[in-house]
């Protein structure tokens, strides 16, 4: 009889602590589930707002905004985005539009012209530009600075029909 009073001790004794331990855990699975995440705010890439006045350099020409458009040698959508680009400049000189628009690179002055003769690209270019700096993510990217180098605006990749309608858009020019 004691050995029967000492094993259904030792079952309660058990089944408590098991409980207990479940209690505990699912505890802190609830603190951890319900509580509000922490107040954490990321920031990748560019921002709206952002300040890239050391891009502007030379580059604007006392122009109102100014469209930069961040190529890569080795990126088949930048290629295959080459006849927007072409015709965001024919427009803007046509328009005589307040935009200036060049193109930025992060491969070597060799690279680039020939990547620009090759590729029919007309706009003006500067390369072995610092991408990372610029929190660029990806290209193509076009971004769009008001005269003190805010970013108004940006688009990464290729983009749709109504992506490039609202570039124009966003720069004033008319629709095409």
């Amino acid at each position: 009889m004691n050995k029967t009073k000492i094993k259904e001790s030792l079952e309660v004794a058990t089944n408590v602590a098991v409980i207990l331990v479940a209690v505990v855990l699912l505890s802190m699975l609830a603190r951890v589930f319900f509580n509000d995440p922490p107040n954490v705010e990321m920031r990748a890439g560019l921002q709206k707002g952002q300040k890239l006045d050391n891009l502007l350099k030379g580059m604007n020409g006392n122009k109102n905004q100014t469209l930069v458009v961040a190529l890569s040698t080795t990126c088949h959508y930048c290629e295959e985005s080459i006849p927007f680009y072409n015709r965001l400049t024919e427009i803007q000189h046509e328009t005589n539009s307040p935009v200036a628009i060049f193109a930025v690179f992060p491969n070597s002055e060799i690279e680039v012209r020939e990547y620009v003769r090759r590729a029919g690209l007309n706009i003006s270019t500067t390369a072995e530009t610092n991408f990372k700096a610029l929190n660029l993510v990806g290209t193509p990217t076009m971004i769009l600075l008001d005269s003190s180098g805010v970013v108004q605006n940006f688009w990464v990749g290729k983009l749709s029909k109504d992506q490039e309608q609202e570039v124009i858009a966003a720069m004033g020019l008319k629709r095409a």
